[in-house]
């Protein structure tokens, strides 16, 4: 319940920040991919819970994010 509880509170959150739109929607969508990559890649959470974590495939995608997301800039 936590998790999903801060997963939809992180948009909200990362919305305090700023008033331009284009700017808001940038930070709160990879903000909230974020929230998933890195609660996927803790070894001790709810994925691992319902035995579907995978070190191999959160390392992954924890490169894969942060690669990426290195490229993605806020158009205003």
């Amino acid at each position: 319940f936590a998790t999903l509880f801060f997963w939809v509170a992180t948009p909200i959150w990362l919305g305090r920040f700023t008033d331009n739109p284009s700017i808001k929607r940038t930070n709160q969508f990879m903000g909230s991919i974020a929230f998933g990559v890195w609660t996927y890649s803790f070894p001790a959470g709810w994925f691992n819970e319902i035995h579907v974590y995978d070190p191999v495939i959160a390392g992954l995608m924890l490169i894969v994010f942060t690669l990426i997301s290195a490229f993605v800039t806020p158009k205003g």
